[in-house]
């Protein structure tokens, strides 16, 4: 299914719609998650959930592609660097979102959303220059 929709879309595109659900889903069911003291309907969060992988799948290889894509001369090297620099920049903001953890899907669905928003606007202004 990515395939596709990369040839019909591009990767930049798809990658922004991608963050864009991401961001609108978490923000929505993390107010719903407010609203209802911290705990949804169930099946609601399974749907968010279902939801969120499906954009984090289109994510993953499109962006690990884009960010490789200037280094294909130097590919195994790219790689490495690429999977080093997501590893590094993962770990604090893993660690900063598990410290503050409360039991609530509320926390997790926003973190996404907000980690989503910076990557959406961190590569807005990269595409700038």
């Amino acid at each position: 299914m990515n395939s596709a929709l990369v040839e019909r879309l591009g990767m930049r595109f798809l990658s922004n719609i991608a963050l864009t659900g991401v961001i609108l889903g978490g923000g929505a069911f993390g107010l719903l998650a407010l609203a209802t003291g911290g705990l949804p309907p169930f099946g609601l969060f399974i749907a968010w959930l279902v939801f969120n992988f499906f954009c984090m799948g289109l994510l993953f290889g499109n962006l690990n592609a884009l960010a490789m894509e200037p280094l294909g001369h130097i590919a195994g090297l790219g790689a490495a660097v690429v999977g080093a620099l997501s590893t590094a920049i993962s770990i604090p903001v893993g660690t900063l979102i598990s410290e503050n953890y409360t039991g609530s899907p509320a926390l997790l669905t926003l973190s996404f959303a907000s980690s989503a928003a910076l990557c959406l606007l961190l590569g807005w202004a990269i595409n700038r220059r």
